[in-house]
């Protein structure tokens, strides 16, 4: 019985975890939420967020302009920073070798909230794996007791 509770916790942290509401950038109808660091590691603006690897697409949020968002679609971290407000930031991204400029990084739309709203066909096969798994468990466990 230990084994099947923790597999129902471990269930519900990731549940709550994929339903809690975060932050990310959107661009288009994808959006990002693996925010990356500066090349020097120091922390660029207040008011600045740069995201590299793309998330989810069935999301569901209200846009903010609390923050500007860019995004390094080709990954890489953030090099070079230009600018002083949300509307005015020039931001290039690249690798991590001595004086990479990169490429220009592509404004998004911020989301300083969002859950996701996936349809539940896409998680299928996995609900079933584990519903069968407990049931060959709790058989197991009964035809020994």
């Amino acid at each position: 019985m230990g084994f099947c509770r923790w597999i129902l916790i471990a269930g519900f942290l990731f549940a709550f975890s994929v339903a809690n509401a975060a932050e990310g950038c959107a661009i288009g109808s994808q959006l990002y939420t693996l925010e990356t660091t500066p090349a020097i590691g120091v922390s660029i603006a207040a008011d600045l967020k740069v995201y590299q690897q793309p998330g989810n697409s069935c999301y569901n949020g209200v846009a903010s302009t609390a923050k500007a968002c860019f995004v390094c679609t080709g990954g890489g971290v953030v090099t070079v920073v230009v600018g002083a407000t949300p509307l005015l930031y020039v931001v290039t991204c690249g690798n991590r070798y001595f004086l990479d400029l990169g490429y220009l990084a592509t404004r998004g739309t911020y989301y300083s909230s969002y859950a996701l709203n996936c349809d539940l066909d896409d998680y299928t096969l996995p609900l079933a794996a584990v519903a069968c798994t407990m049931g060959l468990l709790a058989i197991r466990k009964r035809k020994f007791a």
